[in-house]
């Protein structure tokens, strides 16, 4: 994006590496990341704090239906993303810690 014009970067860290970028107010509605609501939400994470722009960058969305109607699409998903659900460090593994803390913290203080 930031080679076509179409983003510039707000900033780097010590080894060059892009911390922020920020997209062009011209393309910024017409760019934008779709993901699974629950499906790797770090990703979510990381794409919400490191990209500026006038309009949402991340798109979480939520299948509805009826369940017979539902589930052979969540299966192709969950086959498709079947590396990030199974890894022992990263992916799943980490939601599940990362939601464990939070309810921690809710329920404790």
């Amino acid at each position: 994006m930031v080679s076509r014009g179409l983003a510039s970067v707000k900033s780097r860290n010590e080894d060059g590496q892009v911390t922020k970028l920020r997209i062009d107010d011209q393309v910024a509605e017409r760019v934008m990341f779709g993901q699974l609501y629950g499906m790797c939400d770090s990703l979510t994470n990381y794409l919400a704090s490191t990209v500026e722009a006038s309009s949402p960058v991340v798109l979480k969305y939520v299948p509805y239906g009826k369940l017979s109607d539902v589930i052979p699409y969540l299966g192709r998903r969950a086959i498709e993303n079947k590396s990030v659900l199974g890894a022992k460090e990263g992916g799943a593994a980490d939601e599940r810690r990362a939601a464990g803390q939070k309810i921690w913290r809710r329920i404790v203080g």
